[in-house]
């Protein structure tokens, strides 16, 4: 047995017992959360408004929580092993998923079709293709997540080292100028004033910073002020909405990177935080909670076109609450059956045999290293 796995044996035990089974149930309430943003599509009428303003949430809380987790880990790690691990546990599942989608799904083959000879062939020919498609842009609309997550990836060893290196003081100024800056970016333009400056931290990366930051919080009281905080957010918001009644009264990326859509995400992680204990006191469910959180990021892959498809078989069904709320299930379970069949069969030997060949290459260049020490 080599150091390399005798390492990933011991990074498992760490990981094992300072595991916390809440950020399962975070994880797979969003992935139902993101369903329902899918569902529900742009509603302005309250109940609709309501389960949007909610549904919303459950995107930036998949960044934020993933700051929560890497900012704040103190174990000392090579970038180029971070990456690595980044390369197998999420960029080869969605490479496969995107191929999927630019050389299946976009050349007009359906969900539940059978692949016959002529269209394998077609697919195969379009790969190339299909791999210049995803590294270019999204080929399906739900897969911008994927290239703003990467992003936060590829900064993410360089922004774990300067956030732990600030005092509490410097975090509280920083978190500040992030909200500023949002609310500027926003709510500037849609008052018709010229806003010229940016920076790529008053997107999507801001929810990492902001993960990082909750994990600072350590009394109940401070969690209850924040869940407070966004309880008192997400109604504002509502109620814009739907006195707007139209997307052109409401300011562009009203949720996605407004201030206080940062604030709604830091108060459904609070909540979670508050109920921990009673939440994740059954460890059968904890069990159970752990399997289906760990085939989420292929579910969110996945359901973009089963969403589609599953409302174009029933037209009208989100009219009502049980329809969303029976679409919402049934695009999940299809797309967790989806997830499960293909995972083990095609996307987990994808993600063997590249830790296969790291191993490899990893051991022929210690092994040089031996002989030029001998020789």
């Amino acid at each position: 047995m080599d150091n390399t796995q005798i390492e990933t044996k011991e990074e498992n035990k760490i990981s094992q017992s300072t595991r916390r089974p809440v950020f399962d149930y975070i994880r797979l309430i969003a992935c139902f959360g993101i369903i329902g943003c899918h569902v529900i599509m742009d509603r302005y009428d309250l109940g609709g408004a309501t389960m949007q303003g909610i549904a919303r949430i459950c995107l930036p809380i998949f960044f934020l929580m993933s700051g929560s987790l890497i900012l704040t880990n103190k174990r000392e790690e090579a970038i180029g092993k971070f990456y690595l691990k980044r390369v197998e546990k999420i960029l080869i599942p969605f490479l496969f998923y995107g191929l999927y989608y630019s050389c299946w799904i976009n050349k007009g083959h359906k969900i539940l079709e059978m692949p016959h000879k002529a269209s394998l062939v077609e697919a195969i020919r379009y790969l190339p293709q299909g791999l210049l498609d995803n590294l270019r842009e999204p080929v399906y609309y739900h897969l911008w997540f994927m290239y703003a997550l990467v992003g936060f990836y590829l900064f993410a060893p360089f922004l774990r080292k300067g956030l732990q290196a600030l005092t509490q003081k410097d975090i509280c100024v920083l978190l500040a100028v992030i909200l500023f800056m949002a609310a500027a970016n926003v709510y500037l333009p849609y008052l018709g004033i010229g806003f010229g400056v940016t920076n790529y931290i008053f997107t999507w990366l801001m929810y990492p910073i902001f993960g990082y930051a909750m994990l600072q919080i350590k009394s109940k009281k401070s969690w209850r002020i924040v869940f407070g905080c966004g309880l008192v957010t997400l109604l504002l918001t509502i109620i814009w909405k739907v006195q707007a009644g139209s997307a052109e009264k409401i300011p562009s990326n009203y949720y996605d990177l407004s201030p206080q859509m940062v604030i709604q995400t830091c108060g459904m992680f609070a909540l979670f935080m508050l109920i921990e204990k009673p939440l994740t006191k059954s460890n059968v469910i904890n069990k159970i909670v752990r399997w289906l959180s760990g085939y989420t990021f292929s579910i969110y892959m996945i359901h973009g076109y089963i969403v589609l498809y599953y409302l174009g078989v029933h037209p009208g069904i989100t009219e009502s609450f049980g329809g969303v709320v029976k679409s919402i299930l049934m695009v999940f379970a299809y797309s967790l059956a989806f997830s499960v069949i293909v995972d083990n069969i095609i996307v987990k030997n994808l993600q063997r045999l590249f830790h296969f060949m790291c191993e490899g290459i990893h051991k022929m260049i210690n092994m040089k290293r031996v002989q030029a020490i001998s020789e």
